[in-house]
């Protein structure tokens, strides 16, 4: 067969509502919305189960300190895909049968994630031609003719679908082998297909154990925000290191993802509650800051501002994150505590064909 296409739903519904176009969480999370759409399932279920919590650490892969918003789960993704009917498999195979695997299981009806080496990725800031790192992409269809796989990911022009050669595949492939620490066998790639039965829950049980999460989770939370004073402390040595730009753009586009996620429990739980409102401006504002935060320190450092000036004045936005993030997270974790104590209707609680 020189063609073959899975009927794959690319997932831009929250664009209608999502702060930008870039990716939900990161590559493996936004592809799994793309798989739970495409096999039938509530995609919310992947949604409520992120858990983004600030993060000051003290050696990335680079080896320079940081800060981040950390994706965490609250229940291990192999586990809730289950849940869902949503089989999942790793394969170790040879790095030169990465793609013929690939093919064939496509052709069965899985959607592949495969891992690649960024420095390869045309159009990807940051990495092509400059830096190796492990990415991964979500891979439904190929042409034998074109040579070619059918990708879904999000490059400079957003999230979309694009396609890319054999010849291509193999020097993703090769990079993770040469500098990303794989081996001649390993996991290239994870495969995922329907196994169950189609059933999903409704958005009130994922949005009541979302809650339940949450309530439990305090001290992270109480850590997550201290983590941001001290991210304010060390900012002077942080912002000298070369990765600094890199993950002023991270903390970005997962505060839009951290955005998108709390809109959606508002929206469902709490759109009567008179905090609706101040809660829905307070994290506007913050993702404001957080934006204001890098074009501030893009901007200076093209003026050539002197460092100093540099580090006071994103050391303000600072403190007026850290005071919008305490009043909303106070505010929130109230209205979640007090959700708890309200009966959910029983028919709400069983599962929805």
């Amino acid at each position: 067969m020189g063609e073959y296409i899975n009927d794959i739903a690319i997932f831009d519904d929250m664009k209608k509502s999502y702060n930008n176009d870039d990716i939900y969480c990161n590559c493996y999370f936004m592809s799994l919305l793309n798989i739970a759409k495409t096999f039938g399932k509530n995609e919310n279920e992947i949604i409520l189960n992120a858990d983004l919590i600030y993060d000051f650490f003290e050696n990335n892969d680079s080896g320079y300190p940081g800060f981040r918003l950390k994706v965490d789960t609250f229940d291990e993704l192999s586990e809730l895909l289950k849940s869902m009917g949503i089989g999942c498999a790793w394969d170790k195979i040879k790095a030169s049968d990465v793609i013929d695997y690939v093919k064939e299981y496509v052709r069965q009806g899985n959607l592949i994630l495969l891992s690649i080496d960024l420095y390869y990725q045309r159009d990807k800031v940051y990495y092509y031609q400059t830096k190796h790192g492990e990415h991964a992409i979500l891979v439904y269809g190929y042409n034998d003719e074109k040579q070619c796989l059918y990708i879904i990911d999000n490059i400079n022009k957003g999230y979309q679908e694009y396609t890319i050669t054999y010849e291509e595949a193999d020097d993703y492939i090769k990079g993770l082998c040469n500098y990303c620490g794989y081996d001649e066998y390993s996991y290239y790639y994870t495969r995922f297909y329907i196994d169950g039965e189609n059933k999903k829950h409704s958005d009130s049980v994922i949005t009541e154990k979302f809650l339940s999460n949450i309530t439990k989770n305090k001290e992270n939370y109480i850590k997550s925000l201290n983590s941001i004073l001290e991210y304010k402390t060390r900012l002077r040595e942080i912002c000298t290191y070369p990765n600094f730009e890199e993950n002023l753009l991270s903390v970005k586009y997962r505060k839009a993802s951290l955005c998108y996620r709390n809109k959606l429990v508002l929206d469902q739980r709490f759109r009567h509650s008179g905090k609706y409102e101040s809660l829905l401006e307070n994290q506007n504002e913050v993702y404001r800051l957080w934006s204001q935060f890098r074009t501030y320190y893009l901007y200076m450092r093209r003026k050539e501002i002197a460092e100093e000036t540099i580090c006071t004045n994103l050391s303000e936005l600072l403190v007026k994150i850290h005071q919008k993030e305490t009043t909303f997270y106070e505010d929130f974790l109230r209205l979640a505590e007090g959700a708890k104590k309200e009966p959910v209707d029983f028919l709400e609680k069983e599962f929805i064909v």
